[in-house]
């Protein structure tokens, strides 16, 4: 029995259908480090949080992704708050991936959360080499997943960081907010060029607030945040003019 199916029709949660955007991003890219923090990176960042409200934290939970495994036993721990270093977000039949290295201070008990509403520190590759960009699922755009954020309904992320991209300038971002929902196009700004999106992925969801209050629930939606590869405009043009001249042959074709 898929536990996390029947978890969310008991909580009613609300999920968005995956959309395809702008097609697919040229080329993958590599990350080398993620810095949310000021305060221990001058200059790299200042975090990304929400002002006013908590980030949801699930019993049994810790500051890194959680296992398929663990996700089976307790289906709440899909929507707990962590950082990551690539993949995809965690669910029953998908990890997230780790981080490899985190600076003194931060790993999966300590750090990234100490307010319970501001990521900070910073995740690196590590010896293992560099993190490797992927087809985000909702979007078909070449992206990097780091970090799941679940807020109070209608708390909405903020916040600026910096990333290292290998063979990239290192360059600082703010975060920009994309609902899938509302069928936003990414837009275009040039070739190898790079965003950082809180992708509100989930709408609504009913979660337990409290491990020892079994009836105890509230609505919170689920943020996940992405580096992402623009789509460059030449490239776009292109693919609109095949589609055209495509059609044109059908036609000609059927007349």
């Amino acid at each position: 029995m898929r536990r996390i199916s029947a978890l969310m029709a008991l909580f009613g949660a609300s999920v968005i259908a995956p959309t395809l955007y702008a097609g697919p991003a040229s080329g993958t890219f590599s990350v080398n480090a993620i810095y949310f923090d000021t305060s221990a990176f001058p200059g790299r960042g200042g975090g990304i949080g929400s002002s006013f409200d908590p980030a949801y934290q699930a019993s049994g939970g810790n500051n890194f992704p959680p296992s398929t495994g663990a996700i089976f036993e307790n289906p709440v721990l899909e929507f707990d708050t962590y950082v990551a270093f690539g993949g995809q977000p965690s669910n029953e039949s998908t990890a997230a991936i780790t981080p490899p290295a985190t600076p003194p201070g931060f790993d999966a008990n300590n750090g990234f959360f100490d307010d319970n509403t501001r990521f900070s520190g910073a995740i690196f590759s590590g010896p293992g080499g560099a993190g490797l960009s992927e087809i985000n699922p909702v979007t078909g755009v070449q992206s990097f997943f780091f970090a799941r954020l679940t807020l109070p309904q209608g708390s909405e992320p903020s916040g600026v960081i910096a990333i290292d991209i290998l063979g990239e300038v290192t360059n600082v971002f703010d975060i920009q907010l994309f609902d899938p929902a509302a069928g936003a196009g990414m837009g275009s700004r040039g070739f190898r060029e790079f965003r950082v999106v809180g992708q509100k992925t989930l709408s609504d969801v009913e979660l337990p607030t409290s491990a020892r209050s079994s009836g105890a629930t509230a609505l919170f939606d689920v943020y996940d945040f992405y580096i992402e590869l623009v789509p460059a405009p030449g490239a776009a043009a292109v693919l609109g003019l095949s589609g055209l001249t495509l059609v044109r042959r059908r036609r000609r074709a059927s007349a």
